[in-house]
């Protein structure tokens, strides 16, 4: 397998009106015939709309945020964005956990469920 990686090179004055273009879709389209898979990486949904405009290019987004950082309410609010730009939400990755401190092994019924505190880390 291999692996190919387009930068954005320098920020242009408008980000948003270049990445709603035309031509940003024709480049797109053109590298979907030749790649498998194409992953992009966009700006904070809640904080930017280029992950927004983004969001109607692709088939589908997958939002990341950061566990003990990211306020509760905002995957929701970020979501529901998406959702409104017509997005497909295949997921949402939590990054930066601290599963020693995670609310989730500390409530009172896990063991009666015989849940256990064994994870693995990925590395």
């Amino acid at each position: 397998a291999r692996l190919f990686v387009l930068t954005s090179g320098k920020r242009p004055p408008d980000p948003a009106n270049l990445i709603s273009s035309a031509r940003m879709e024709e480049v797109l389209t053109r590298l979907k015939d030749e790649f498998e898979m194409i992953l992009i990486d966009s700006p904070p949904v809640l904080a930017f709309t280029d992950g927004i405009i983004l969001s109607r290019l692709t088939d589908g987004v997958v939002l990341v945020t950061c566990g003990g950082k990211t306020p509760k309410n905002a995957p929701r609010q970020a979501i529901h964005r998406l959702d409104a730009a017509g997005a497909k939400t295949l997921g949402v990755i939590i990054n930066n956990v601290d599963l020693d401190k995670s609310l989730y092994y500390d409530y009172p019924y896990t063991s009666y469920y015989g849940y256990k505190r064994e994870y693995s880390e990925i590395s």
